[in-house]
Protein backbone atom coordinates (compact mmCIF):
# COMPACT_ATOMS: atom_id res chain seq x y z
CA UNK A 1 0.00 0.00 0.00
CA UNK A 2 2.77 2.21 0.35
CA UNK A 3 4.99 1.73 -2.48
CA UNK A 4 1.77 2.05 -4.52
CA UNK A 5 1.12 5.61 -2.92
CA UNK A 6 4.95 6.29 -3.48
CA UNK A 7 4.58 5.45 -6.78
CA UNK A 8 1.46 7.80 -7.15
CA UNK A 9 3.35 10.55 -5.20
CA UNK A 10 6.18 10.35 -7.85
CA UNK A 11 3.90 10.40 -10.69
CA UNK A 12 2.35 13.21 -9.90
CA UNK A 13 5.01 15.46 -8.92
CA UNK A 14 6.30 14.88 -12.64
CA UNK A 15 3.11 15.37 -14.20
CA UNK A 16 3.19 18.84 -14.56
CA UNK A 17 6.11 18.45 -16.35
CA UNK A 18 4.93 16.08 -18.46
CA UNK A 19 2.31 18.20 -19.59
CA UNK A 20 5.06 21.38 -19.95
CA UNK A 21 6.40 19.35 -22.60
CA UNK A 22 3.62 17.51 -24.36
CA UNK A 23 1.81 21.58 -24.26
CA UNK A 24 4.81 22.65 -25.69
CA UNK A 25 4.55 20.24 -29.10
CA UNK A 26 1.17 20.52 -29.24
CA UNK A 27 1.65 24.35 -29.88
CA UNK A 28 4.21 23.81 -32.04
CA UNK A 29 7.21 25.89 -30.67
CA UNK A 30 10.84 24.80 -30.11
CA UNK A 31 11.85 25.11 -26.48
CA UNK A 32 13.44 28.58 -27.28
CA UNK A 33 10.88 29.69 -29.01
CA UNK A 34 8.83 29.27 -25.50
CA UNK A 35 11.09 30.86 -23.29
CA UNK A 36 11.58 33.91 -25.72
CA UNK A 37 7.76 34.22 -25.76
CA UNK A 38 7.94 33.89 -21.59
CA UNK A 39 10.96 36.15 -21.07
CA UNK A 40 13.16 33.11 -19.30
CA UNK A 41 16.44 31.36 -20.98
CA UNK A 42 16.29 28.13 -23.03
CA UNK A 43 17.96 25.99 -20.19
CA UNK A 44 15.27 27.23 -17.76
CA UNK A 45 12.47 25.26 -20.19
CA UNK A 46 14.58 22.33 -20.43
CA UNK A 47 15.59 21.89 -16.62
CA UNK A 48 11.47 21.88 -16.24
CA UNK A 49 10.06 19.85 -18.71
CA UNK A 50 12.75 17.38 -17.75
CA UNK A 51 12.17 17.23 -14.11
CA UNK A 52 15.46 19.01 -12.89
CA UNK A 53 13.28 22.24 -11.29
CA UNK A 54 9.33 22.07 -10.74
CA UNK A 55 6.67 23.97 -12.53
CA UNK A 56 6.45 27.06 -9.94
CA UNK A 57 3.32 29.40 -10.55
CA UNK A 58 5.24 31.90 -11.56
CA UNK A 59 6.26 30.31 -14.66
CA UNK A 60 2.76 28.86 -15.11
CA UNK A 61 1.37 32.27 -15.21
CA UNK A 62 4.26 33.47 -17.76
CA UNK A 63 3.27 30.76 -19.97
CA UNK A 64 -0.66 31.30 -19.26
CA UNK A 65 0.23 34.88 -20.65
CA UNK A 66 1.74 34.38 -23.46
CA UNK A 67 0.00 31.55 -24.86
CA UNK A 68 -3.55 31.00 -23.29
CA UNK A 69 -3.20 27.62 -21.75
CA UNK A 70 -4.31 27.32 -18.07
CA UNK A 71 -1.84 27.74 -14.97
CA UNK A 72 -3.87 25.34 -13.21
CA UNK A 73 -4.01 22.59 -15.55
CA UNK A 74 0.23 23.24 -16.21
CA UNK A 75 0.39 22.74 -12.23
CA UNK A 76 -1.65 19.22 -12.86
CA UNK A 77 -4.54 20.76 -10.45
CA UNK A 78 -6.75 20.16 -13.28
CA UNK A 79 -8.31 18.45 -16.63
CA UNK A 80 -5.80 15.28 -17.69
CA UNK A 81 -2.48 15.61 -19.10
CA UNK A 82 -3.81 15.02 -22.66
CA UNK A 83 -6.53 17.54 -22.53
CA UNK A 84 -5.04 21.40 -21.58
CA UNK A 85 -7.51 23.36 -20.57
CA UNK A 86 -7.58 27.63 -20.69
CA UNK A 87 -7.68 29.66 -17.64
CA UNK A 88 -11.73 29.01 -17.43
CA UNK A 89 -11.21 25.84 -17.93
CA UNK A 90 -12.72 25.30 -21.77
CA UNK A 91 -10.88 23.12 -23.96
CA UNK A 92 -7.65 24.68 -25.36
CA UNK A 93 -7.34 24.89 -28.87
CA UNK A 94 -3.43 25.15 -30.39
CA UNK A 95 -4.95 26.52 -33.65
CA UNK A 96 -6.25 29.75 -32.04
CA UNK A 97 -2.94 30.39 -30.82
CA UNK A 98 -1.52 29.66 -33.93
CA UNK A 99 -3.71 31.49 -36.27
CA UNK A 100 -3.43 34.50 -33.59
CA UNK A 101 0.92 33.93 -33.57
CA UNK A 102 0.79 34.64 -37.17
CA UNK A 103 -1.41 37.60 -36.97
CA UNK A 104 0.59 38.91 -34.36
CA UNK A 105 4.32 38.86 -36.35
CA UNK A 106 2.69 40.34 -40.02
CA UNK A 107 1.50 43.34 -38.20
CA UNK A 108 2.80 46.62 -36.79
CA UNK A 109 0.87 47.16 -33.36
CA UNK A 110 1.25 50.80 -31.93
CA UNK A 111 1.52 51.40 -28.60
CA UNK A 112 -1.24 52.19 -26.61
CA UNK A 113 -1.00 55.55 -24.22
CA UNK A 114 0.12 53.29 -21.35
CA UNK A 115 2.68 51.94 -22.78
CA UNK A 116 3.43 55.02 -24.83
CA UNK A 117 3.82 56.40 -20.83
CA UNK A 118 5.86 53.56 -19.78
CA UNK A 119 8.60 54.37 -23.42
CA UNK A 120 8.76 58.41 -22.65
CA UNK A 121 10.15 57.03 -18.98
CA UNK A 122 12.16 54.52 -19.63
CA UNK A 123 14.08 56.95 -22.30
CA UNK A 124 14.73 59.55 -19.70
CA UNK A 125 15.48 56.80 -16.84
CA UNK A 126 18.20 56.40 -19.78
CA UNK A 127 19.37 60.00 -20.31
CA UNK A 128 20.11 60.44 -16.80
CA UNK A 129 21.91 57.15 -16.04
CA UNK A 130 23.78 58.20 -18.94
CA UNK A 131 24.61 61.38 -17.70
CA UNK A 132 26.01 60.52 -14.24
CA UNK A 133 27.98 58.06 -16.07
CA UNK A 134 29.26 60.82 -17.93
CA UNK A 135 29.72 62.67 -14.82
CA UNK A 136 31.79 59.39 -12.74
CA UNK A 137 33.73 59.12 -15.70
CA UNK A 138 31.94 55.71 -16.90
CA UNK A 139 30.59 56.45 -20.21
CA UNK A 140 32.59 54.15 -21.93
CA UNK A 141 31.63 51.32 -19.85
CA UNK A 142 27.85 52.62 -19.71
CA UNK A 143 28.36 52.73 -23.70
CA UNK A 144 29.07 48.99 -23.14
CA UNK A 145 26.37 48.31 -20.99
CA UNK A 146 23.81 49.64 -23.31
CA UNK A 147 24.87 47.81 -26.55
CA UNK A 148 24.67 45.10 -24.41
CA UNK A 149 21.60 45.11 -23.52
CA UNK A 150 20.30 46.27 -27.02
CA UNK A 151 21.82 43.23 -28.44
CA UNK A 152 20.28 41.05 -26.17
CA UNK A 153 16.88 42.63 -26.51
CA UNK A 154 17.04 42.71 -30.53
CA UNK A 155 18.46 38.78 -30.53
CA UNK A 156 15.55 37.45 -27.60
CA UNK A 157 12.77 39.32 -29.51
CA UNK A 158 13.60 38.98 -32.53
CA UNK A 159 13.63 42.65 -33.24
CA UNK A 160 16.54 42.65 -35.53
CA UNK A 161 15.71 44.80 -39.10
CA UNK A 162 12.53 46.10 -37.20
CA UNK A 163 13.68 49.25 -34.98
CA UNK A 164 14.88 51.52 -38.27
CA UNK A 165 12.50 54.75 -37.95
CA UNK A 166 12.30 55.72 -41.74
CA UNK A 167 10.26 59.13 -40.76
CA UNK A 168 12.67 59.78 -38.69
CA UNK A 169 15.66 59.39 -41.33
CA UNK A 170 13.92 61.93 -43.41
CA UNK A 171 14.02 64.43 -41.09
CA UNK A 172 17.53 63.71 -39.88
CA UNK A 173 18.50 64.34 -43.54
CA UNK A 174 17.13 67.86 -44.01
CA UNK A 175 18.19 68.61 -40.62
CA UNK A 176 21.88 67.19 -41.11
CA UNK A 177 22.50 66.87 -44.65
CA UNK A 178 25.58 65.51 -45.80
CA UNK A 179 26.73 67.96 -48.34
CA UNK A 180 26.25 71.99 -47.17
CA UNK A 181 24.88 72.80 -50.68
CA UNK A 182 21.49 70.57 -49.43
CA UNK A 183 21.08 73.50 -47.22
CA UNK A 184 17.22 74.60 -48.60
CA UNK A 185 16.19 77.06 -46.04
CA UNK A 186 17.78 76.94 -43.48
CA UNK A 187 19.82 79.91 -43.39
CA UNK A 188 18.18 81.18 -39.91
CA UNK A 189 20.08 77.84 -38.36
CA UNK A 190 24.02 76.53 -38.38
CA UNK A 191 24.54 72.89 -37.80
CA UNK A 192 25.01 73.19 -34.45
CA UNK A 193 22.07 75.25 -33.55
CA UNK A 194 20.28 72.55 -34.94
CA UNK A 195 21.31 69.91 -32.91
CA UNK A 196 20.75 71.70 -29.65
CA UNK A 197 16.98 72.03 -30.55
CA UNK A 198 16.82 68.56 -31.49
CA UNK A 199 18.13 67.68 -28.52
CA UNK A 200 15.60 69.46 -26.11
CA UNK A 201 12.98 67.20 -27.35
CA UNK A 202 12.67 63.49 -26.09
CA UNK A 203 13.17 60.33 -28.65
CA UNK A 204 9.50 60.15 -28.65
CA UNK A 205 8.88 63.78 -29.30
CA UNK A 206 11.19 63.66 -31.80
CA UNK A 207 9.23 60.56 -33.37
CA UNK A 208 6.24 62.34 -33.45
CA UNK A 209 8.58 65.59 -35.12
CA UNK A 210 9.57 62.86 -37.85
CA UNK A 211 5.97 61.62 -38.11
CA UNK A 212 4.50 64.92 -38.60
CA UNK A 213 7.59 66.08 -41.26
CA UNK A 214 6.47 63.57 -43.93
CA UNK A 215 2.70 63.49 -42.54
CA UNK A 216 -0.03 65.55 -44.25
CA UNK A 217 -0.94 69.09 -43.69
CA UNK A 218 -3.61 67.74 -40.84
CA UNK A 219 -0.68 65.91 -38.98
CA UNK A 220 1.34 68.67 -39.22
CA UNK A 221 -0.80 71.31 -37.50
CA UNK A 222 -1.42 69.32 -35.00
CA UNK A 223 2.00 69.11 -34.29
CA UNK A 224 2.38 72.66 -34.18
CA UNK A 225 -0.95 72.92 -32.02
CA UNK A 226 0.93 70.73 -29.45
CA UNK A 227 4.37 72.99 -29.25
CA UNK A 228 2.08 75.85 -28.76
CA UNK A 229 0.61 74.65 -26.19
CA UNK A 230 4.05 72.86 -24.66
CA UNK A 231 4.70 76.72 -24.35
CA UNK A 232 2.00 77.28 -22.74
CA UNK A 233 2.64 75.04 -20.10
CA UNK A 234 6.47 76.40 -19.66
CA UNK A 235 5.22 79.62 -18.97
CA UNK A 236 3.00 78.52 -16.81
CA UNK A 237 5.29 76.47 -14.85
CA UNK A 238 8.24 79.34 -15.33
CA UNK A 239 5.28 81.75 -13.89
CA UNK A 240 4.58 79.56 -10.57
CA UNK A 241 7.89 79.97 -9.06
CA UNK A 242 10.49 83.11 -9.25
CA UNK A 243 13.76 83.03 -10.97
CA UNK A 244 16.90 82.35 -8.99
CA UNK A 245 18.81 85.41 -8.35
CA UNK A 246 21.78 84.89 -10.52
CA UNK A 247 25.69 84.46 -7.40
CA UNK A 248 27.99 87.25 -7.47
CA UNK A 249 31.33 85.91 -9.14
CA UNK A 250 32.62 88.21 -6.96
CA UNK A 251 34.35 87.00 -3.63
CA UNK A 252 33.87 88.86 -0.68
CA UNK A 253 36.58 91.33 0.64
CA UNK A 254 38.05 90.86 3.70
CA UNK A 255 37.72 93.39 5.99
Amino acid sequence: MTRKSNTSMGQKKREPHRRLRRFRDLIDLTQKELADLCGCSEPYILSVEIGQRRMTPSLAEKICFATGVGPLWLLGKEGNASEPLTLTGAPYHAEDFQGKRKRALKRNIEPNEDQASDIHHFCHVLTQLMQAACRKGRFPMARYYFREMTDAMMQKLQLKGVIASEDLRVLEQYLFPLRSGELIDQEDFDRLERDELLRLMSPTGANEWAHAFVGTKTERDSFKDQLDRLRDLVDESFSSRPPQTAKSSMKPQKA
